[in-house]
């Protein structure tokens, strides 16, 4: 699940408002760049706030670490595209921005626990 779908009713603890704001800055930016390279420290810069601050708000808001949400967010895209056209496997893989096809087909197995050919004979058209 993404999660600018959601709405968070409140700042998390340990985070002020502004940098609550932030975070939440950081997780639209990956919803929006998910095909490209995101590192903490290029995402800190793009939101001003510090890489420790950043990395802690994003586990609290998300339950996982920068990478593991990035990841997330990747195979969520690869799933819609999967289902809702014909793009071969290699295809979708790239769009979603991982360089390699083996990769791409062992992160979308380990977060759906189906292989990208499975998941789209299941749910695509």
């Amino acid at each position: 699940m993404i999660l600018s779908d959601l709405t968070i009713s409140r700042p998390a603890p340990s985070l002020g408002h502004p940098q609550f704001r932030r975070v939440w800055q950081a997780i639209q930016y990956i919803e929006t760049h998910y095909q490209d390279c995101i590192s903490a420290v290029s995402l800190s810069l793009e939101v001003r706030l510090s890489t420790a601050r950043l990395q802690a708000g994003l586990r609290q808001a998300t339950g996982c670490t920068l990478s593991k949400y990035h990841e997330q967010v990747r195979i969520e895209k690869a799933r819609s595209l999967l289902a809702e056209t014909d793009y071969p496997v290699k295809l979708v893989a790239r769009r979603v921005g991982f360089k390699t096809h083996s990769h791409f087909g062992e992160i979308f197995k380990k977060i759906t626990s189906f292989t990208p050919s499975e998941y789209r004979n299941l749910y695509g058209q």
